[in-house]
C-alpha cells in the first residue's frame, strides 16, 4: 500500500541557509508527548506533529481493540489512519512526514536536557544530576539512588543513560482519554451527586454551580464500593442475561418451527399437484407466493428480534466481564463508567424483553385443501393457505404492572434553573417523553425548556409571552398555551433543538391555560379568565364552548380509553366537585369531591387509565383507578409541597412545585 510519508524525503534548503542556524521557538520542534526534539516527525490531519516512536506507543496503548480511529494526544480530535485495517503498530508510519521540521532540526541540533534525580529531589536535595532513566517507573536516578534500587528489587530494570540520545517516553496508558472532559479538555476528577455525572472543574463551576453535593471522584468511588450498587448491578446483569438467553432460544425454536411448517405445506402442495395437472401452475404459484411471503414477513420479524437480543446479550456479557475486572478496585473512572453502562443495559434489556414478549406470536401454517379433483373456477382444488397466530408463551416472568396498587419512590431531583434565567422558575406545564426527555414551560422566565432525564439541559426557547400548559401533537410537535396572548404556539422539537414553527400559531380569541389534544383538535381551559370555559378549537375554525365549570379549570387531559376529557378544578370548598369527566356529548361525570384533594391542579393519566391529580392546597398527589373504585394519596404532604403539575410516562411520573423555595426543581418518581 501507499503509506502517507514512510519514505522521509528530506529536501535540502537552498543557498546559504544550510550553513546558518535559524532562530526559532524551540517548542516548534518539540514533541508534545516526550517533550524532546522531534525525531522522525509525523503530522496528523489536525496538523499536530509527534515523533513517530511516541505516536506509535500512544496509538497502541490508547486505541481501543476494535477501534478504527484514535484521539489526537493534544486536541483530542478523532483521527482516522490511512488504512485502519492494518495493525495499530503500523498506523503511525502511515501519516505524512513533516519535512519542514526535519530541515529546521538540522540547523538546531538537539541539546540534551539536564535531569535531576527524582528520589533526591523528593528528599529536598536539589541539583543532583541523574545518570540513568528507569523506564518502568519513569524515574531519573543518580548513581547512589540507582545502587539502592538495584539492591532492593530483584527484577530486571530497563535503564537508559541520560546522555544516550534515546527518548524518555513514559507509559501513556495510565491516563485514559475517558478521564478528560470532551468539552473543556480537562481531567474529570469530580462527581456531581445531584446529576450523577463525572465532571471537570470547569463543568462544576459553569454547569453544576447550583448543585448541592459535589465530591471528588475518588470519594464517590469509595462510596460506591462500600454500598451494594456494584453487587446489585452484577445481580441484575446476571438475571437479565439468563432471561435474554431463554428468549433467544425460544426465537430460534420458533424460527425452526416456522421453517418446518413452510416445508410441510410445500410438500403437501407438491403431492396434491399430481392430482390436478390442468390448473397446477397457476394455483401453485399463487399459494407459493402467499406461503413464502408469510414466511418471509414472519421470519424477518423474528430475525430483527433475534438480532436485537443477540446484540444486547453480547453487550451484557462484555459488561459482566468488565465488572469483574481488577481495575474496578483501582480505577474510579472506569468503575463509574461500567456501573452506569451496566445499569443502563439492565433497563434497556428489561424494556426489550417486555416489548418482544408482548409482540411475539406463534405462527401455524397449514393447507386447507379439497381432495376432489374439480375443475370449477370457484372450487378449492389445490387448497388455500391458512395462517393462525397466537400469543407465544415466553418462559420469563414479566412484571405485572398494576399501577393502581404500586408503591412509589422519588428517584431523581432535577434543577431546571438555567444560566440565563432572571426569575425563579415556575414549571406550569410538563410532558415526560417516552425517550426519557422532559419538556416543560417556565412561566416566570417565558421559556420552554428541554431536559434529559439526568438533568442535562438539551435546549431552551424564549417566547414572546407567558406560557402556561403544553401538550404533544405528534412525535416532533408541541403545542403551548400562551397565557396572555389568547393563542396556541406550535413548537418543533428535535433530539437537541426547539424552534418556533413559522406561521403555526392558532388564534383562540380566548384565554388559554390548560391544553390537551384530542382527535385533531385542541381542548383548552380558561382558568385565569372570568369566563370559566372548557372549549375546543381548530386552526381556521371558530371556538366551540363545551362546558362551563363551577370553579377555575387550570388543567385538563384527554383520556384515549374513553374519549373523555378529565378536568381538575381549583377549589377547596367542602362538597364542591374537584375532578370530573367531560364526555363528547357534553355530559359530565363527577370523579372526586373536595376532601382528600383540595385545589386541583395538574392532571394526567397512565396507560392503565389511572388518573393522577395534584392537590395544591392539600399538598399531595392523588391517584384514582380507571374504574374509580380506588382513590389513594400517592404522594403525601411529607414529601411534596404545593404540587403544581404532573406528567406520567410508563411507570414513572415527573412533578413540579409552586413553593418558592423549591420551584427551581422538579422531581421524578417511580411506581414499583
Amino acid at each position: 500500500m501507499a503509506e502517507g510519508g514512510e519514505v522521509e524525503t528530506q529536501t535540502t534548503i537552498a543557498g546559504d541557509q544550510t550553513e546558518k542556524s535559524i532562530d526559532i521557538d524551540p517548542r516548534l520542534i518539540q514533541c508534545p508527548i516526550c517533550l524532546e526534539q522531534l525525531r522522525h516527525p509525523k503530522s496528523l490531519p489536525c496538523l499536530h506533529t509527534f515523533c513517530k516512536e511516541c505516536l506509535n506507543i500512544y496509538i497502541t496503548q490508547e486505541a481501543d481493540k476494535f477501534a478504527t480511529l484514535f484521539p489526537c494526544p493534544v486536541c483530542r480530535s478523532e483521527t482516522v489512519p490511512v488504512d485502519s485495517k492494518e495493525k495499530k503498530e503500523n498506523w503511525a508510519k502511515q501519516f505524512p512526514t513533516n519535512n519542514f521540521i526535519i530541515e529546521v532540526s538540522k540547523t538546531n541540533p538537539p541539546k540534551y536536557q539536564q535531569h535531576e534525580c527524582d528520589p533526591c529531589k523528593k528528599r529536598n536535595v536539589v541539583n543532583v544530576a541523574a545518570t540513568v532513566w528507569w523506564k518502568e517507573y519513569n524515574r531519573f536516578l543518580c548513581d547512589t539512588c540507582l545502587h539502592k534500587v538495584q539492591n532492593a528489587i530483584d527484577d530486571d530494570l530497563t535503564l537508559i543513560e541520560v546522555k544516550s540520545g534515546q527518548k524518555f517516553i513514559p507509559p501513556i496508558a495510565t491516563t485514559s482519554i475517558y478521564n478528560y472532559c470532551p468539552k473543556h479538555k480537562k481531567e474529570m476528577d469530580l462527581f456531581c451527586e445531584d446529576h450523577q455525572s463525572v465532571c471537570c472543574s470547569t463543568c462544576i463551576a459553569v454547569t453544576h454551580r447550583r448543585c448541592e453535593e459535589v465530591t471528588t471522584l475518588s470519594e464517590h468511588g469509595d462510596k460506591v464500593r462500600s454500598s451494594n450498587q456494584l453487587q446489585d448491578m452484577r445481580s441484575g446483569l446476571q438475571n437479565v442475561a439468563a432471561d435474554m438467553e431463554s428468549l433467544i432460544e425460544l426465537i430460534k425454536t420458533q424460527t425452526k418451527h416456522l421453517g418446518d411448517g413452510k416445508d410441510d405445506v410445500l410438500k403437501l402442495m407438491t403431492d396434491l399437484r399430481k392430482r390436478i395437472d390442468a390448473r397446477l401452475d397457476k394455483l401453485q404459484r399463487d399459494i407459493t407466493d402467499e406461503v413464502v411471503t408469510t414466511y418471509k414477513e414472519e421470519k424477518q420479524k423474528r430475525d430483527d428480534m433475534l438480532h436485537k437480543c443477540e446484540r444486547m446479550s453480547k453487550g451484557i456479557r462484555t459488561t459482566q466481564a468488565l465488572s469483574e475486572s481488577n481495575f474496578m478496585d483501582t480505577d474510579d473512572m472506569q468503575m463509574v463508567s461500567v456501573l452506569q453502562r451496566g445499569n443502563m443495559e439492565i433497563k434497556s434489556c428489561k424494556e426489550i424483553i417486555t416489548q418482544i414478549s408482548k409482540s411475539l406470536t406463534n405462527v401455524e401454517m397449514s393447507l386447507d385443501c379439497d381432495d376432489k379433483l374439480l375443475v370449477d373456477e370457484e372450487a378449492l382444488i389445490l387448497g388455500r393457505v391458512k395462517v393462525v397466530r397466537s400469543l407465544a408463551e415466553v418462559p420469563i416472568k414479566l412484571p405485572e404492572k398494576q399501577l393502581h396498587s404500586a408503591n412509589v419512590k422519588e428517584v431523581a431531583k432535577l434543577c431546571i434553573k438555567t444560566a440565563t434565567d432572571v426569575n425563579r422558575c415556575q414549571a406550569t406545564g410538563l410532558v415526560y417523553l417516552p425517550n426519557g426527555h422532559i419538556i416543560l414551560t417556565d412561566k416566570n422566565n417565558k421559556k420552554v425548556k428541554l431536559f434529559k432525564e439526568n438533568g442535562e439541559l438539551v435546549d431552551e426557547l424564549t417566547l414572546k409571552g407567558k406560557p402556561w400548559d403544553l401538550c404533544m401533537v405528534d412525535n416532533n410537535t408541541v403545542a403551548v398555551a400562551m397565557l396572555n396572548k389568547n393563542l396556541i404556539s406550535m413548537i418543533r422539537m428535535s433530539s437537541s433543538k426547539l424552534s418556533i414553527i413559522p406561521g403555526g400559531d392558532i388564534e383562540a380569541g380566548k384565554q388559554c391555560d390548560g391544553i390537551t389534544y384530542k382527535d385533531g383538535q385542541f381542548m383548552v381551559s380558561t382558568g385565569y379568565s372570568s369566563n370559566r370555559d372548557i372549549y375546543s378549537v381548530m386552526e381556521g375554525q371558530e371556538v366551540n364552548v363545551l362546558h362551563t365549570p363551577s370553579a377555575k379549570p387550570y388543567y385538563l387531559v384527554y383520556d384515549p380509553t374513553t374519549s373523555d376529557v378529565i378536568v381538575s378544578l381549583h377549589t377547596d370548598t367542602e362538597g364542591d366537585t374537584v375532578l370530573y369527566r367531560l364526555s363528547s356529548d357534553g355530559t359530565t361525570t363527577e370523579m372526586a369531591k373536595v376532601g382528600l384533594l383540595k385545589n386541583g391542579n395538574g392532571v394526567d393519566i397512565d396507560e392503565e387509565g389511572n388518573v393522577y391529580v395534584c392537590g395544591r392546597a392539600s399538598n399531595n398527589v392523588v391517584q384514582i383507578s380507571c374504574d374509580g373504585k380506588i382513590v389513594r394519596e400517592l404522594v403525601t404532604s411529607e414529601s411534596v409541597k404545593e404540587p403544581f403539575t404532573i406528567s406520567v410516562s410508563d411507570h414513572r411520573f415527573v412533578l413540579s412545585s409552586d413553593a418558592s423555595d423549591i420551584s427551581n426543581y422538579i422531581t421524578i418518581h417511580e411506581l414499583y
